[in-house]
């Protein structure tokens, strides 16, 4: 069953209203559209997972001068913290929009933001 046009335009406004600017513009067209799939949520779930477990920094200079000195992680989902190591190369914001932006083919079958409802 699909909405009529000034339906999905009521609901739309209904969301905007309620999640405020938590969303692009973009995004509440295509989530409306897709009736707010389940499988499609558990997709970019993974996917945004992959970027922010690990953190993103704001500042790479401070960032490693801290790592030099020693950083410890504490994960909520573990009971333990870990040293982070000398190994770990963290994503500034730029390097999180690059490697999202590799996974844009996986929603290629979404419609753009003109289709229909």
């Amino acid at each position: 069953m699909s909405l009529t046009p000034e339906r999905a335009q009521e609901l739309l406004k209904e969301l905007e209203a309620a999640t405020g600017s938590l969303f692009s513009p973009t995004v509440l067209p295509v989530l409306l559209r897709q009736r707010f799939n389940p499988a499609l949520e558990g997709r970019i779930l993974k996917i945004l997972d992959a970027v922010l477990r690990d953190g993103i920094i704001s500042d790479r200079v401070k960032f490693l001068n801290d790592q030099r000195r020693g950083i410890v992680v504490r994960d909520r989902a573990f009971p333990f913290e870990r040293a982070l190591t000398d190994t770990y190369v963290a994503r500034d914001l730029q390097a999180a929009r690059e490697y999202l932006r590799q996974f844009h083919l996986d929603f290629s079958e979404l419609p753009s933001a003109t289709g229909r409802y």
